[in-house]
């Protein structure tokens, strides 16, 4: 592993048709072909876990001061 990139456990795969960006042993390209797999990711596309929460948490606090819309009957 080098600086440029981390190894990453493949949990999920939100979107079929992404390519892995860094060719495997296997030659495997497609990403939902390397699920439960560990590969080397490039490190700039990787949100650790803590900076997810903390994002995800942003996102709330605005969206609960955001005005809510104008109720009418």
């Amino acid at each position: 592993m080098d600086g440029d990139n981390v190894m990453i456990l493949v949990d999920v795969v939100v979107d079929g048709d992404c390519s892995v960006p860094i060719p495997t042993r296997k030659g495997v390209t497609m990403l939902y072909q390397e699920i439960s797999s560990q590969l080397l990711w490039p490190r700039h596309l990787v949100i650790p876990q803590d900076e997810k929460q903390q994002r995800k948490n942003e996102f709330i606090q605005a969206d609960e001061r955001a005005p809510s819309p104008i109720q009418t009957r």
